[in-house]
């Protein structure tokens, strides 16, 4: 017969944070639900992005970049991965939103709405010069 054992309530609520994949960090799943930057915030991403050649829409690209914007600013690893916010390679990120942010990242399910967007953005500023940025934090 098999063995059944108890678990108390705060082994299963450690279970399920565990497995939601949203750890000590405040990654994953259960961290999703971050708003999203300020419109000024995008446009100004935008707008220097554009002066280095890459065309980008703020109204059109509010939500997906405000999304990513709002992810970075909330996630150390990113900020490490692909620059301080005083000059991040948005290149990189808007390539990597693209590839394991939408498929694989704990987060996915905020970035996955966007796929279509980031691929966009992702194959028109990887023909060229990498695009740095830097974007204020949000009070």
């Amino acid at each position: 017969m098999p063995t059944v054992r108890a678990f108390g309530v705060g082994a299963v609520l450690a279970l399920l944070v565990l497995l939601s994949g949203c750890g000590a960090t405040g990654v994953g799943p259960a961290a999703t639900r971050a708003p999203i930057v300020a419109a000024s915030q995008v446009e100004h991403v935008a707008t220097e992005a554009a002066r280095q050649g890459a065309v980008i829409d703020a109204a059109t690209e509010q939500g997906s970049l405000g999304t990513l914007l709002g992810l970075y600013e909330r996630r150390p690893d990113l900020q490490s991965a692909f620059g301080g916010m005083e000059r991040l390679n948005f290149t990189a990120l808007v390539g990597w939103a693209a590839t394991d942010g939408v498929s694989v990242d704990a987060e996915r399910a905020s970035l996955a709405p966007y796929r279509t967007e980031y691929q966009a953005l992702a194959a028109a500023t990887s023909r060229r010069a990498p695009i740095y940025v830097w974007i204020a934090p949000q009070s």
